[in-house]
């Protein structure tokens, strides 16, 4: 989240559940985009890296962006609504800001991310647009706007934003990873897999950036690709919920791999 409302951004987190389900199904699909991640499981969980990707931050060139940031930034009326989850009154007050002061791009976008919340994606879009708009260089607003969009189901137009997100913010390993994620959602798995490796480089401790891996290049029928990633996830996670059926999936792969001819193991998966 950006500004006022706060820096955590309930949104294309990846479900661990529907990971483990894809991969014990075969079905090598990209993770669920709508499941918001709990604090707990940001600290503790083995996807912690994809429920991060899901923090939308305000960088500052040269400044060291932490792990953590504070929920409220400033004390406001909408801002305090919100921390104690009047949703609806965080809105009508942030609606009060932006008829007050039309050109405000932060009170555009903190409306926009409490209607999220609520479950109202394709309203706050407009709001985003325009927060976009009034600042556009700012990483937040692009970032948030990419995340809306995938809600929505608009890949094409979350690629090109967060392709913009990723200029503003280089080597954001969050951006990177939600760019590989809407590049797989839309079914272009080879610069998935790319952005993946991307997002390793930023970020090689976490495993759930190589379970993504794995997941782009099972279908796009790398076998041994994929396993090599499933493999670097088991060792970094070895005691996540996903690492029995993680398991499971790699020794099904090898065997598949040892009674398939080679030129047959090299064709993409249907």
């Amino acid at each position: 989240m950006s500004g006022a409302v706060g820096n955590r951004y309930g949104h294309a987190a990846v479900a661990a559940a529907a990971a483990l389900v894809l991969l014990l199904a075969g079905c090598a699909q990209g993770p669920d985009p709508s499941a918001a991640p709990t604090a707990a499981a940001a600290k503790e969980g083995p996807l912690a890296a994809m429920l991060r990707a899901t923090a939308s931050r305000t960088h500052v060139p040269g400044e060291q962006v932490p792990t953590e940031l504070p929920f409220i930034d400033a004390p406001a009326a909408g801002t305090l609504a919100y921390s104690r989850g009047e949703l609806e009154h965080a809105l009508e007050m942030f609606q009060r800001q932006i008829a007050d002061h039309p050109s405000d791009a932060e009170s555009h976008s903190n409306a926009a991310q409490v209607l999220i919340r609520l479950g109202r994606p394709l309203e706050a879009l407009p709001l985003l647009e325009r927060a976009v708009a009034l600042n556009d260089g700012r990483w937040a607003y692009r970032f948030n706007l990419a995340r809306c969009r995938g809600l929505l189901g608009d890949w094409t137009g979350a690629i090109s934003d967060y392709r913009v997100a990723a200029n503003l913010f280089p080597g954001d390993y969050a951006t990177l990873f939600n760019l590989a994620q809407a590049l797989h959602r839309a079914g272009l798995d080879e610069e998935a897999a790319a952005q993946y490796r991307e997002a390793i480089k930023a970020k090689p401790d976490d495993a759930s950036f190589y379970l993504a891996l794995g997941i782009s290049e099972e279908k796009l029928g790398d076998t041994t690709a994929a396993i090599t990633a499933y493999r670097e996830f088991l060792a970094l996670a070895p005691d996540a919920v996903e690492a029995k059926g993680v398991s499971a999936r790699v020794e099904e792969l090898e065997r598949k791999t040892a009674s398939t001819p080679p030129s047959a193991a090299a064709e993409p998966a249907g």
